[in-house]
């Protein structure tokens, strides 16, 4: 395959060579039980898609990704990915799917060193809440998800970042 460089501007035949050329790797990977080449292909065309716009094939390389990742255990990766997703999710106004995925994210770093990614991950989902409270007109979803924020992670309890963010 062509490799990908993120930053080259491609047109919609150099970038459909370049997935249709790891979707073909992938197959033999997978026949060989290599995952994590796997994993990797399929987050990369996730990356061409995103790049494209083309956001439905991106989560749906992502989502695939994720679980390839799972597969050989390699969490740090699949959250990496899983990040992503979110990512895109609120950028599309899926609000509650990018919250969930967020919160989700938390609930599973338990990991020490992953304390600062923590409070970006809360901060975005924080933000997805008051979007949320704010289409309702009702804030008391987003306050009491700021309680349970500020419960899973001392740093972003507070701290300026989350009393910024009170929707009392």
């Amino acid at each position: 395959p062509i490799p990908c460089v993120p930053w080259q501007s491609q047109t919609s035949g150099q970038y459909q060579r370049r997935v249709h050329g790891y979707t073909k790797a992938i197959d033999q990977y997978i026949a060989s039980d290599r995952f994590l080449s796997v994993a990797r292909l399929q987050s990369d065309i996730g990356k061409l898609y995103e790049d494209n716009k083309i956001l439905d094939k991106a989560l749906k390389h992502y989502n695939e990704a994720i679980g390839s990742f799972e597969l050989e255990n390699n969490t740090a990766q699949a959250r990496k990915v899983k990040v992503k997703v979110a990512d895109i999710l609120a950028k599309n106004g899926e609000y509650r799917k990018a919250i969930d995925l967020y919160e989700a994210i938390c609930r599973n770093s338990s990991d020490d060193r992953l304390k600062w990614s923590l409070k970006s991950h809360l901060m975005k989902a924080s933000i997805c809440q008051l979007v949320l409270g704010a289409k309702k007109d009702d804030m008391s979803e987003a306050t009491a998800a700021f309680a349970k924020y500020e419960d899973w992670s001392e740093i972003f309890c507070g701290k300026r970042k989350s009393t910024d963010c009170d929707a009392r």
